[in-house]
């Protein structure tokens, strides 16, 4: 995929830690995740418009059964991550970590988008 852009690797500090092209990625709304709230993405096999589909009906999830709590806090923090990240300098054997997928997999201004309409549509505060 062309549009993945890399992130700076935290061992040898190149611009070179990629996505790799199967994995796993968890949505975590102000620090804490749902068992639902996590997919599967297989770049080899699904467009770029499939995997925003996928993550749109699972933000919508969380936001159609938090908008059920009767005291709602306002959400401050949402992110996608994945430890399924490389560095083409073969650093981090062992893995280099967790990391957002939005900027890499997800344009910051898309994402956004997403939770603000959701966020509008259920009636839930955000401080972003």
């Amino acid at each position: 995929m062309s549009d993945l852009r890399p992130i700076y690797c935290p061992e040898c500090f190149n611009h070179s830690c990629v996505l790799k092209s199967k994995g796993k990625i968890s949505i975590y709304f102000d620090g804490k995740q749902r068992t639902s709230g996590q997919f599967i993405y297989n770049l080899d096999e699904q467009r770029i418009d499939q995997l925003k589909t996928i993550m749109h009906e699972k933000l919508e999830d969380y936001f159609k059964w938090y908008s059920e709590f009767k005291n709602k806090k306002t959400i401050e923090k949402i992110d996608l991550i994945s430890d399924d990240f490389f560095c083409e300098n073969g650093c981090g054997t062992d893995g280099l970590g967790k990391f957002s997928v939005i900027g890499v997999l997800f344009s910051e201004k898309y994402f956004r988008s997403i939770v603000e309409d959701l966020a509008n549509e259920y009636d839930i505060q955000l401080d972003l």
